[in-house]
């Protein structure tokens, strides 16, 4: 039994900074005029997080610094806090600790044309409500000031995304076992997939449950765990926490040969049937048969097939040269053993996948 331990991560920049942007914007200094300033970073910075808690994106956009917008490197702020996801509710905004930053405020020295202060990050705490759930959420805001007056971005999520912790223990080939391991209040775990039309039916509310799943009650392919705030919207955010696959033993019994597309991103399985439109499916061949695999099918760019060892050696000379327009020459003949454990693209680490040597089929 193969476990796999996961957990996933918060943070996530929506917002393009101000420090990268800098560097874009031209070699003449520029004037720093906006349509709304502050006489504090603090209160610039709630100004900017209520307008967008609000969804008012033009309101917060116009505390952002004028002379960035109008370099036309990236997307406007409006655009940018179109991204962010609100909140159906913010109580109020605690303006937390600020830390100078030196470095920012010799960027803008050099490109705005404008006495320039202190710049600055400073961290928010907010009560935030997430469907029926109340949150504390931190977010942070970047602050400039320039020829007196207070300028302010957000320089992350306004709400966090879900995050969950989960193992998933893969029995064989056809069955895994997820189990909910930690995350937060308002956090429920659950399983998608091509096989799964109502996700709540594989929901895992809180820390501690578990549910496993099989072939053939569900069709061979691949699944996702996803983290998500109660109730289950899958147009809301959710994070992918994990990722199994099942597959069918059974519908491996009479392949003989194995046909994929080259896609750059995976490989995309063409034949046999259980296998189409799978990405980087994974391979189940039975000891001392001999089988053909290759590609037929590409998208223009150079790729080759390879099948490796458990330690990323060619197997046997297991290789095709790089090739654009495939033909006969990027098909194997593979005798399965023991050895092979992946097929993948020389220049394309994306494109690989497992091989999976059974002892009878």
């Amino acid at each position: 039994m193969e476990r796999r331990s996961v957990l996933s991560g918060t943070g996530l920049a929506l917002a393009t900074s101000i420090a990268g942007c800098l560097d874009t914007i031209g070699d003449e200094p520029t004037s720093a005029t906006a349509g709304t300033t502050s006489a504090s970073a603090c209160e610039a910075g709630r100004a900017v997080l209520e307008a967008i808690g609000n969804e008012e994106y033009e309101t917060a956009a116009a505390y952002y610094p004028t002379a960035l917008e109008e370099s036309g490197h990236g997307p406007s702020p409006v655009d940018r806090y179109r991204t962010v996801r609100t909140p159906d509710g913010i109580g109020d905004i605690e303006c937390g600790e600020a830390t100078s930053d030196p470095d920012l405020e010799t960027q803008f020295s050099e490109w705005i044309d404008g006495d320039v202060g202190t710049a600055k990050t400073i961290q928010y705490t907010a009560d935030v409500d997430v469907g029926s759930v109340s949150i504390e959420t931190t977010s942070q805001v970047g602050a400039v000031e320039i020829d007196g007056d207070w300028y302010a971005w957000l320089d992350s999520e306004l709400v966090p995304r879900p995050n969950a912790g989960v193992t998933v223990d893969e029995d064989g080939l056809e069955t895994a076992t997820v189990t909910y391991t930690s995350g937060s209040d308002g956090v429920s775990v659950y399983i998608t997939g091509d096989g799964i039309d109502d996700p709540t039916a594989y929901r895992l509310e809180s820390p501690g449950a578990s549910t496993t799943v099989a072939a053939p009650d569900l069709p061979p392919g691949r699944y996702e765990v996803v983290a998500a705030r109660e109730p289950y919207d899958e147009d809301v955010a959710t994070t992918e926490v994990a990722v199994f696959e099942l597959v069918d033993r059974d519908a491996w019994r009479d392949v003989d040969e194995i046909v994929f597309s080259a896609e750059t991103v995976a490989w995309v399985g063409r034949a046999p049937d259980h296998v189409e439109g799978v990405e980087n499916p994974t391979l189940v061949l039975e000891a001392g048969r001999t089988y053909r695999i290759g590609w037929d099918r590409g998208n223009g760019q150079g790729h080759n097939f390879e099948v490796h060892d458990a330690a990323g050696t060619v197997v046997d000379d297991y290789e095709t040269e790089l090739a654009i327009e495939p033909d006969d020459d990027q098909f194997l003949t593979v005798t399965a053993t023991e050895e092979l454990s992946t097929y993948r693209c020389r220049p394309h680490t994306a494109m690989s996948g497992a091989i999976e040597v059974v002892d009878e089929l």
